[in-house]
């Protein structure tokens, strides 16, 4: 019982992780995208 708990817990916890870094990440590249589109050359 504890056992199945703790993996469900697991891949939620790691699924929250990856969804976080994604958005993360993705917004780094959007500000990244920005600053280079109006940044003056």
């Amino acid at each position: 019982m504890v056992n199945t708990v703790n993996k469900q817990f697991k891949k939620e916890l790691f699924h929250l992780h990856y969804t976080l870094f994604d958005h993360f990440k993705y917004k780094n590249e959007h500000i990244c995208l920005s600053y280079k589109t109006y940044s003056p050359k």
